[in-house]
């Protein structure tokens, strides 16, 4: 925020301890953030002295070489993995580069998955109870305390952080409907053009239900009927490292009911204090910088909706049903939250409603 607040020419303090009860929204104050007095009322003779200030460090070499390198540093051009372009010779920033090898990485543990001469250190696991997911599980370091020869894991084997938080909210919140969902002709009908030939099902085309775990870190790649999740996460006690991406695309119903699903996932998301973008069908969710105990929370949450969205599509027939389905979700999985959280998303004065 210093950096920023620098770059923008806001004078700005922090850590003011008492400062929120000594002063009150609308009162005039005149802030000098250079010897850290804040006066009530206005001080004309320091807007004078800020106004005269020489030294604009916009105007320093630094300023300018730094500003001319992020133009080959920041800008993403590899958004979609799926595009004709999603290839090296796409790449003309340092954000393509590590965009590629990510992609890339993740397709390659997946492959290495089918393989079972391939992870000598790290096999693929069979997960055997919990939701069933028919999810593998590759212990990258620290992630499960099995057997190193087995190749099925329980849940109490699993000793990641974020992947069993994920998992137990998924389990415990009872959100996996394993009842069958009746379904319009018009959903019906689409169904058919969305549908897998034999020789698409293949792991290779689809993808298969993976996670990569270590003891703080997961990342879960789903299909799960004809939606896809992506799920990356890292927590720890070192709040700064902390951070949630949350993917969720596709369905199987036309696009108008997939879209509701999404609005559903991303009104759920803004509840958690996610930071949230909607294409469509596609919702995009991002929330870093909690403690522990409070990505968890979010972790427990994501698991449950994971189970709860798996066939909202086909059950919203209106856009009303939207924000009745949130209530209900919100409802449904304070079960599982702790007792402080259990209002987060409705109280802006609850500790858990912080903001990204």
């Amino acid at each position: 925020m210093a950096t920023i607040a620098r770059e923008q020419r806001v004078p700005a303090l922090v850590n003011t301890e008492d400062a929120t009860a000594l002063l009150r929204n609308g009162d005039e104050i005149t802030l000098d953030a250079t010897q850290n007095v804040v006066y009530r009322g206005r001080i004309a003779e320091l807007d004078r002295f800020e106004r005269a200030e020489p030294d604009m460090f916009e105007e320093s070499y630094e300023y300018r070489l730094l500003r001319r390198l992020l133009k080959h540093i920041v800008p993403l051009n590899l958004v979609d993995p799926h595009a004709d372009d999603f290839r090296p010779q796409a790449c003309r920033t340092y954000h393509d580069i590590t965009r590629y090898i990510h992609e890339k990485a993740v397709e390659t543990l997946v492959a290495l998955s089918q393989r079972n001469d391939a992870l000598h250190h790290a096999p693929a696991r069979r997960l055997v109870d919990g939701p069933p997911l028919g999810l593998t599980v590759i212990d990258a370091g620290g992630g499960a305390s099995c057997d190193p020869r087995a190749t099925t894991l329980g849940m109490d084997e699993i000793t990641s952080v974020p992947l069993l938080a994920f998992l137990q909210g998924m389990t415990l919140s009872g959100m996996w409907d394993t009842s069958p969902v009746a379904v319009d002709i018009g959903s019906f009908m689409s169904s058919f053009t969305r549908t897998f030939t034999t020789s698409q099902a293949g792991p290779d085309k689809v993808g298969r239900n993976l996670a990569v775990a270590l003891r703080d870190y997961m990342n879960v790649n789903m299909r799960l009927g004809y939606h896809y999740n992506t799920i990356d996460a890292y927590v720890s006690d070192q709040v700064n490292d902390n951070y949630i991406y949350f993917r969720f695309l596709g369905g199987v119903t036309e696009l108008v009911r997939r879209s509701r699903r999404a609005r559903f996932v991303a009104e759920v998301l803004d509840r958690f204090d996610f930071r949230i973008e909607v294409h469509g069908d596609l919702v995009v969710g991002r929330i870093k910088k909690l403690s522990a105990a409070r990505m968890l929370v979010r972790m427990h949450m994501l698991g449950g909706l994971v189970g709860y969205a798996r066939q909202l599509d086909a059950r919203m027939s209106s856009d009303e049903q939207i924000a009745a389905h949130a209530q209900a979700f919100m409802e449904a999985i304070k079960s599982i939250l702790p007792a402080d959280a259990r209002n987060t998303g409705e109280n802006n004065d609850n500790p858990e409603h912080s903001g990204a």
